[in-house]
């Protein structure tokens, strides 16, 4: 396991974790004082993958990224995680709202949901990917030929 996915996972896991337990303490004023003074870290973690995100495409087209399958599964992995994170996190901005309360980051916390979200839809249509099951899929297909002059 590399540095940088024990990273993600961590912080992944931290931030759901967190938001899972604000679920259960969320019926008082100051557990909502709390909750809004927590939202620092995913949202920090949020820009950070942002960052590490846009470096790894500028790596991989200047032919710096030295295993882009390997950073192509971490990356994947890590939307998943860190989007779900913050699927957890709207829950519980979402329950304190119910209960009257405003939460003043209620905005940048959509918004890491849906960038989240985005990065994941724009990977997995961009980011080269070798998938074994589909090269033998499509050889056991019949090949398709184009003569010459159509060419």
């Amino acid at each position: 396991m590399h540095a940088s996915e024990v990273y993600w996972k961590g912080q992944a896991r931290a931030i759901r974790e967190a938001a899972e337990a604000w679920k259960v303490d969320h019926e008082e004023a100051q557990s909502v004082l709390k909750f809004e003074t927590s939202l620092d870290h995913p949202l920090a973690t949020h820009q950070a993958l942002g960052k590490f995100y846009r470096t790894v495409w500028e790596d991989l087209f200047g032919g710096q990224l030295s295993k882009p399958l390997e950073t192509g599964a971490l990356l994947r992995e890590m939307f998943g995680l860190l989007a779900q994170a913050f699927e957890v996190l709207l829950d519980v901005v979402r329950a304190h709202e119910r209960e009257g309360y405003v939460i003043a980051r209620t905005g940048d916390v959509e918004r890491a949901a849906r960038d989240l979200r985005a990065w994941e839809a724009d990977f997995v249509a961009r980011w080269p990917r070798f998938d074994p099951d589909e090269l033998k899929a499509a050889l056991a297909e019949p090949a398709e030929f184009v003569d010459a002059e159509e060419i």
